[in-house]
């Protein structure tokens, strides 16, 4: 009986008495709204002409609304326009707990669902942007996240529910800006938290919604709007997250804040990044169809096999584009930020005040000294990333730009391809650029998982020869340095390691191993050559080995 009245009253608002005392004026007020349409019609005129509503019909359309939320069937406008939808790709889902809203969109998001219209799919996408405004408009988040909001963000929630509803959205006469999403921010920051399973996927859903549009997000919309306009106008909706990420640097402190808010929150697992899982179902079905999708497992496992034969290409754009704009900062990498904060702690503590991609840096150039093995697994995989196509490793981009473009402009990035070619310029690029291409080979040399080719063609013959050996300290290169001529060796394979054995000949701190014996002997018998090798741009062009090969009867460990 109760929902039949509340039935009746969506068709026809003037029964809904509270409602037609708050906005009587304003639909006299509105021409559009005085003409009677179809049923439904006066609260939908109502909505598209939110902004000129006053602070009482505004309180009156947002009770109604909240009201509204739990049924689908409340809400005409939708229910009229995806009537084939309902009964079409979400037929076997029951009315009621906002279920349908949910079925709808979901499916809208679907790629070649050539049973969704248009019209429902736009109607349907901008309903679930506006229901993830405030927590109280969205009845899965209000009903499922009750406990938690009391035991995490019940701050947030005495804070907006005091507000007046002009105050919230910011409506006529207000002096402040929109402080409506703040307990849904509360929500995401505290993801990982949350006691309730079922909080936890409604507000996964949120995050899917706040990712796919980034208005929908009415904290990272307020603090981001002007950064919008000045760095990403002009970018689509579902890609403004992507060029605020990339530009993080640059943002603004309030909107790099809720940037960070989110790009957190997508990373702990494809779910929460809906554009990149439909478009890499393929190749999750082909390369990760047993990885399960929490804790950035699948998307780990694409970025592992974006490089192999037959990956999707539609996919590897996708994930390159993510990982590019992730690789701006560590918080928004869920590994990284998840293994390595006592790290970061120890190891990087003025770079985490900095923020932006300072930590990822300086992880990057101390990975040899990174204690926990999955702290170090990670920035393995994050210089591996960056070592492929240098447009992942953003310090390194950024140094080097000038020279990628006086040097290797016809060169495309992937494969190394850009890396290589700076080394083959390495006496000609610029210092800074030197130094950065310095340290990205030194890592490489060091540990054979940040060599992307490597890895590729050497894998097997890692596993039939040196399979014992442990990584780390150049000891996988050189057990197959001494294996280069066993005919067990994959013939690829031996051409990377030869190339490495000649880059390593030229420069005494990118051959771990020699500097590890030698380095007491190097600075004794050599003080000047090591000053140049210290440089660790490429300029020492082989000289301390020479000054260790005159004074070899001089040198004290009989390694050597």
């Amino acid at each position: 009986k109760v929902f039949d009245a509340q039935r009746l009253e969506a068709e026809d608002i003037s029964l809904d008495k509270a409602f037609m005392e708050a906005c009587s004026d304003d639909l006299d007020k509105i021409p559009a709204c005085k003409v009677r349409g179809r049923a439904g019609s006066h609260k939908a005129c109502l909505q598209k002409h939110r902004s000129e509503l006053s602070n009482k019909c505004l309180e009156g359309v947002f009770r109604r609304e909240k009201d509204d939320a739990e049924d689908i069937r409340l809400n005409l406008d939708v229910l009229k326009m995806c009537s084939q939808e309902v009964a079409g790709v979400c037929k076997d889902v029951r009315f009621g707990e906002a279920r349908m809203l949910k079925c709808l969109w979901d499916e809208s998001l679907k790629p070649n669902s050539g049973s969704f219209s248009q019209d429902c799919k736009e109607k349907v996408q901008a309903v679930a942007a506006h229901s993830v405004q405030d927590y109280r408009l969205d009845f899965r988040i209000r009903s499922l996240c009750e406990k938690d909001i009391d035991a995490l963000c019940a701050e947030e929630r005495a804070r907006v529910d005091q507000l007046s509803i002009a105050e919230l959205l910011g409506g006529e006469g207000s002096s402040t800006d929109s402080l409506a999403g703040e307990v849904l921010q509360c929500l995401k920051k505290n993801l990982p938290k949350l006691n309730s399973r079922a909080c936890q996927m409604e507000v996964q859903r949120v995050v899917k919604i706040h990712s796919v549009s980034a208005k929908a997000d009415a904290r990272l919309g307020n603090a981001c709007s002007n950064d919008i306009v000045l760095l990403c106008d002009g970018v689509k909706a579902d890609h403004v997250h992507m060029c605020l990420r990339n530009n993080i640097g640059r943002l603004s402190s309030a909107c790099k804040a809720a940037e960070l808010v989110q790009g957190a929150a997508e990373a702990g697992s494809i779910v929460m990044k809906p554009l990149l899982m439909n478009s890499c179902r393929p190749a999750i079905a082909k390369f990760c169809d047993k990885v399960p999708p929490g804790f950035a497992a699948v998307i780990r496992c694409l970025q592992d096999h974006m490089d192999d034969p037959n990956f999707p290409a539609r996919c590897k754009q996708e994930v390159e584009q993510d990982l590019e704009a992730s690789n701006h900062d560590w918080r928004m990498k869920f590994g990284i930020s998840h293994t390595c904060q006592p790290e970061v702690e120890k190891l990087c503590p003025a770079d985490a005040r900095v923020g932006a991609g300072a930590v990822l840096d300086c992880l990057h150039k101390n990975v040899q000294r990174i204690q926990q093995t999955m702290c170090k697994d990670e920035i393995l995989r994050f210089a591996k990333s960056g070592a492929s196509n240098i447009k992942l490793a953003p310090t390194v981009y950024a140094k080097c730009v000038d020279d990628v473009h006086t040097f290797c402009v016809d060169v495309k990035p992937g494969g190394g391809r850009v890396h290589n070619c700076l080394l083959r310029h390495r006496k000609d690029i610029s210092q800074d650029c030197a130094a950065a291409e310095f340290q990205n080979q030194a890592i490489q040399a060091a540990d054979i998982r940040a060599h992307p080719k490597a890895m590729q063609v050497c894998a097997s013959s890692i596993d039939k020869l040196c399979k014992d050996v442990h990584m780390g300290e150049g000891r996988v290169w050189a057990c197959l340095e001494q294996a280069k001529d066993n005919p067990e060796m994959a013939g690829d394979c031996v051409v990377v390691v030869k190339q490495h054995i000649n880059l390593k000949h030229t420069e005494f701190n990118l051959n771990p191993l020699l500097s590890k014996l030698c380095g007491l002997d190097a600075r004794k018998l050599c003080p000047n050559e090591m000053i140049a090798a210290d440089a660790k741009d490429f300029t020492s062009d082989g000289k301390v080995m020479t000054c260790l090969m005159g004074q070899a009867v001089a040198v004290t460990n009989m390694a050597f």
